[in-house]
């Protein structure tokens, strides 16, 4: 029997996931239904750290996803998504097989998963958070800059 490995999500993540989850589960489907309860077990399961303090490398909501079947070569990238917002095609809902697949895990990890038609081997290549890199970028033009300096106007003489 394989051991079930430990995710890591983010607390934002966490919290975002077990309200979709409350609310949406009188309304899935029986398919649905039995993916949002494995992916509420996974949540159980998870080393939840604040949003801050989440590695750079793991899975998260609207993060860019690239794997590689480990059988056909074929790589895949993706933005993983809350199922209302997966409706495009480069967006995978994380109440999807692939979705719950990856969800917390790391580059690097590789999976045999599929509960579905036929067992997928992948690996995750890279991780990409979108929400992330606007923290770091810092406040988007037109936002308020308080608490800086302000700058010091100079007046070219003519």
């Amino acid at each position: 029997m394989q051991t079930l490995k430990s995710i890591c999500v983010s607390d934002r993540d966490a919290a975002r996931l077990k309200a979709v989850l409350d609310e949406g589960l009188p309304r899935y489907g029986e398919t649905l239904r039995k993916y949002a309860y494995a992916l509420r077990a996974e949540l159980g399961r998870a080393h939840v750290v604040p949003e801050r303090d989440l590695p750079p490398d793991v899975v998260g909501l609207d993060s860019v996803v690239r794997i590689t079947d480990l059988d056909t070569r074929s790589d895949m990238t993706f933005r993983l998504a809350l199922p209302e917002d997966a409706d495009r095609s480069d967006r995978v809902s994380v109440l999807s097989p692939l979705g719950m697949a990856v969800f917390g895990y790391r580059v690097g990890d590789r999976k045999d998963w599929g509960p579905v038609e036929r067992l997928i081997r992948f690996r995750i290549d890279s991780v990409s958070s979108v929400q992330r890199r606007r923290e770091r970028r810092g406040p988007a033009l037109g936002r308020s800059l308080a608490g800086r300096r302000p700058r010091r106007r100079v007046r070219l003489r003519a």
